[in-house]
């Protein structure tokens, strides 16, 4: 529990600005967009704020940043490879409806 708490925290942040928003945007969908739009910005950058305010992992790094540094750019790599197949096999999906539903 005590290592789970800090991941936890961060994540439960995100979905209560992410909740917050969506609240705010409902409750202010009858004003202008710039002021609909301005007011969840606010709401999200609360939220970020917060998780920055939020303490730091207690533990000291042990490993070398050249290893940390490759694992973070092969880590980026995965992400975009998941978002570049998962956003072409959607457009392709997108692509054959039409072309049976027209």
């Amino acid at each position: 529990a005590q290592r789970s708490r800090p991941y936890l925290v961060p994540l439960l942040d995100g979905l209560v600005g992410a909740c917050t928003a969506a609240l705010v945007s409902r409750s202010l969908s009858d004003r202008a967009a710039p002021t609909r739009q301005l007011s969840i910005a606010g709401v999200l950058m609360a939220t970020v704020a917060l998780t920055f305010v939020l303490p730091s992992d207690p533990d000291p790094l042990t490993v070398p940043a050249g290893l940390l540094w490759t694992f973070r750019l092969l880590s980026l790599g995965t992400l975009l490879l998941l978002w570049v197949g998962l956003s072409a096999t959607y457009g392709l999906l997108v692509l054959r409806a039409r072309r049976t539903a027209g």
